[in-house]
């Protein structure tokens, strides 16, 4: 069964999180990783009116560089909380 977990679940509550566009998501609760292990996972985000989720790239400002955020690197560290 897919989940979503927020990024702010994962203990990611200081980080600055943008869309495609660039435009910066107000609310760490309502984007983060959806999926499960056995169909793999995805960043998302999760529409805070209609709890409806969509699959979308999303980047952090690091260095004043709009990188896209690492998905192997944020379910390594977060495997607990995504089993």
């Amino acid at each position: 069964m897919k989940k979503f977990v927020s990024f702010y679940e994962m203990g990611y509550q200081d980080g600055e999180f943008y869309n495609s566009e660039g435009v910066k998501h107000r609310d760490n609760r309502f984007i983060g990783v959806y999926g499960d292990p056995d169909n793999g996972f995805a960043l998302a985000y999760c529409d805070s009116t209609t709890a409806e989720i969509y699959e979308q790239d999303i980047f952090e400002e690091i260095d004043g560089k709009k990188m896209l955020v690492d998905i192997d690197t944020i379910i390594t560290e977060n495997s607990e909380l995504l089993s």
